[in-house]
């Protein structure tokens, strides 16, 4: 064979039985052309929709949350939805009483329908199917559906916290009503409101440094100081306690307020780039790619033939 290459022309060789070559590159393009038809393979239409979760308040898209997406849209008891919604046992051609048809759908399901992050962090979902109006109405069920799931599963955790906020609320407004009604035993029962001030009133009265001290009544003067000493310093800080409470309470109830607003509202699952649209054209087989293809295959394989029974005839020469 290396004898053949060195001292052969290649191109008086193919030249030789170009009519051949040409022949069976020709036979095997059309052949391709034929056999891609929609006679041989059913024509798939594509439908596409873009897709970016939405998380909530929060705008800032990250991985954790398109992977999420991504599982929930797989979930079974989404394909399983969307087989009973379009019977897509009919609709694919398989046998009810099959004894692998879950095999069979789920392998269908996988082929057909893509669920995939893109560049950017976007969900791109993808049905494949023979009819274009229904592979647009299963890309938009779908959506239908997660929103549907996420907006479940969000209520349930936003509920949750609600919950434990309520319960925070429940024991804070406990804390005040108790701080409240020790606050206000202090003043009615010792006469106690005001300590500092209190105390320094009745240091004036005890040195007589006001006018008409000398009418002042030293028992009831005793009286208040003993209990401003006694209660002075809790009621201090029963107020201090009272007013760091209060702001607890308040910033809590803010946030639960906001909680229960987005609780009891819609708030949007997704945030919709691309809708899908119905195909007017199909999406595969690719009949002018399969054509080249097979016209390429042929001329190769007959060349490198060819070229092979040119060397042996050689050879044996």
């Amino acid at each position: 064979m290396s004898k053949f290459f060195d001292n052969t022309s290649v191109i008086e060789a193919l030249l030789k039985r170009k009519w051949h070559i040409i022949i069976v590159t020709v036979v095997a393009a059309l052949c391709g052309y034929v056999f891609s038809g929609p006679s041989f393979i059913t024509p798939m239409f594509k439908s596409e929709a873009i897709l970016y979760p939405a998380n909530g308040e929060n705008a800032v898209i990250n991985e954790s949350f398109t992977e999420q997406m991504i599982q929930i849209m797989m979930s079974q008891d989404i394909t399983d939805s969307i087989i009973t919604k379009f019977d897509l046992v009919k609709h694919y051609g398989i046998d009810e009483n099959d004894r692998y048809l879950r095999t069979k759908i789920d392998k269908k399901i996988k082929k057909n329908i893509k669920v995939s992050k893109t560049a950017y962090d976007a969900v791109s979902l993808t049905v494949l199917d023979k009819d274009p109006q229904i592979a647009c109405d299963i890309v938009n069920e779908m959506i239908r559906i997660y929103q549907y799931k996420f907006d479940r599963l969000n209520k349930s955790k936003r509920g949750e916290h609600i919950r434990s906020m309520k319960l925070v609320l429940d024991n804070s407004k406990k804390i005040i009503d108790s701080l409240r009604c020790r606050i206000k035993e202090i003043n009615s029962l010792y006469g106690v409101n005001d300590p500092d001030n209190q105390y320094a009133e009745v240091v004036k009265g005890e040195l007589g440094t006001f006018e008409g001290a000398t009418k002042v009544d030293k028992k009831a003067l005793a009286e208040m100081k003993e209990n401003i000493l006694k209660y002075g310093a809790e009621l201090k800080d029963d107020q201090m306690d009272l007013e760091v409470e209060m702001e607890t309470y308040a910033s809590v109830k803010e946030q639960y307020d906001q909680e229960m607003t987005l609780y009891l509202g819609f708030e949007p699952s997704t945030n919709i780039i691309s809708h899908p649209g119905v195909a007017d054209r199909k999406f595969s087989p690719k009949r002018s790619v399969i054509t080249a293809v097979s016209g390429l295959a042929a001329f190769c394989a007959v060349v490198l033939l060819v070229l092979a029974l040119d060397g042996m005839k050689k050879e044996e020469e």
